[in-house]
């Protein structure tokens, strides 16, 4: 098995995530909230949506490590902070 670090893996980890089957989920979600890259962002905001409360999480726990804010546990305000940023729809 080859391993990926940092920004390699994020692909692979957001299709695993994709799959949505527990607890491959909750685990694949941990390790992208431990990579700093932007390409993570939309990937968080959209677990914050999820069903699974280790989910948003560990997604919460991405998007502070990644910008340094904390816009609480809800889509909309990380949403619109995207939107906002230069570039982003």
């Amino acid at each position: 098995m080859v391993a990926l670090y940092g920004s390699a893996a994020i692909e692979p980890l957001h299709k695993a995530f994709l799959t949505d089957q527990w607890p491959g989920t909750m685990w694949t979600m941990e390790a992208l909230a431990k990579i700093k890259d932007e390409r993570c962002l939309p990937i968080y905001i959209a677990a914050l949506a999820h069903h699974e409360p280790n989910v948003r999480q560990a997604a919460i726990e991405g998007l502070k490590f990644n910008t340094g804010l904390d816009l609480g546990w809800q889509p909309e305000p990380w949403q619109t902070w995207w939107k906002n940023q230069a570039g982003n729809e």
